[in-house]
């Protein structure tokens, strides 16, 4: 499956993170998070790892999209942790009593309110059809026995519902919503931020500087030779690193192997025949730079402080590229089958066979809302 919203943390310990960093609805132009799409996602790793983190920063969105991603939550076998980088409001202040562990940065804010449906405006609406009624009915009623059960008082829980209380990292711990506050350094610059400015804050610290990062990528594949748009995709830097000659020139192969090692340590390199280890070995030769970037080694024998991505590691994305699909039987073919074993084919079934393609699709949505 091509892993949009996560990144593998650590293959050997079977341990990998989520980002829900948007609000939840269906404008991607906006930016938004498809909450089904990422249930789906949730539900492919929940049978690849065994503990998964979601990583927040959502000031909340679209009931239904929301409710995909908490019943999946709740029904999955993996650890789930969740953490509030920034802002975890309305809708998405509901996945937290659903995991089995919150953390909250020490500046980051929690919103609790009744849900509601809105308009365009934002503006609650007040004539509902029976099933919206009742999604909203079984929305609150498992909110309020979500966070009773995490300790919440009955009496505590409805008074926060019947407006928009906001608790800081302090407050959210005191009132059982987390169960650890994370020391970040940063509280002073930026607990005194309003939300949405908050949340802009982490967005930009978060998601832009990992942009950067790709185009440095980019720009080094450039230097040796390898031509590529400044906003290529991940799959087409993949593609260009199976591109790259070797220089005359090689780094000393005790250097290579000393990195290697740290690259084991970290998880960022895997060995055997589905590795990436040879991979990793050829990209030294060629340009020792890139290397140490891609592995994300400051300097020799260091591991940096974790970093944040959008998607899988560039290290994920090499290994995939050496996969190859795995048979299955015909009627085993559905839509999830193609997105963890023929993505490609299934790209190329939406362009030459878009009936298929949507049967399936469709078969496949209709799992989570």
């Amino acid at each position: 499956m091509d892993l949009i919203f996560s990144k593998i943390v650590n293959r050997e310990r079977r341990k990998v993170e989520m980002l829900l960093y948007g609000a939840l609805g269906e404008d991607q132009e906006k930016g938004d998070i498809n909450g089904h799409q990422f249930a789906r996602e949730l539900n492919w790793l929940a049978r690849e790892y065994d503990e998964i983190k979601i990583r927040v920063n959502c000031e909340g969105g679209m009931v239904s999209h929301g409710l995909s991603i908490v019943s999946e939550m709740m029904a999955s076998p993996a650890y789930i942790i969740v953490q509030v980088d920034g802002i975890a409001a309305s809708m998405a202040a509901v996945l937290l009593p659903a995991a089995d562990k919150v953390t909250m940065n020490d500046y980051a804010k929690v919103m609790i309110h009744s849900p509601y449906y809105a308009d365009d405006n934002g503006e609650a609406i007040k004539k509902l059809s029976a099933k919206d009624r009742k999604a909203i009915s079984t929305l609150k009623d498992m909110l309020k026995q979500l966070l009773t059960k995490r300790g919440m008082e009955e009496e505590k829980v409805n008074a926060a519902m019947r407006t928009d209380t906001w608790y800081s990292a302090e407050e959210a711990l005191e009132a059982k919503l987390v169960d650890e506050i994370l020391s970040t350094g940063k509280k002073k610059e930026l607990a005194a931020l309003e939300p949405m400015k908050l949340v802009a804050k982490i967005f930009d610290e978060v998601i832009t500087q990992n942009s950067k990062s790709m185009k440095k990528v980019i720009a080094k594949l450039k230097g040796l030779g390898v031509q590529l748009d400044e906003n290529a995709s991940e799959d087409q830097v993949v593609a260009a690193l199976e591109t790259i000659n070797l220089n005359d020139e090689k780094p000393s192969k005790k250097v290579i192997d000393q990195l290697i090692v740290v690259g084991k340590k970290t998880g960022v390199v895997t060995e055997g025949d589905t590795g990436n280890e040879a991979k990793f070995r050829r990209l030294a030769e060629a340009d020792m730079d890139l290397f140490v970037d891609m592995l994300g080694i400051d300097q020799l024998g260091t591991a940096p402080a974790q970093k944040v991505a959008t998607t899988a590691r560039m290290s994920e994305l090499v290994a995939a590229a050496k996969g190859k699909p795995v048979a299955a039987a015909a009627d085993e073919k559905n839509f999830a089958w193609y997105e963890k074993n023929d993505p490609a084919a299934l790209a190329k079934m939406e362009v030459t066979d878009p009936e298929k393609f949507a049967k399936l699709e469709a078969a496949d949505k209709a799992q989570y809302e």
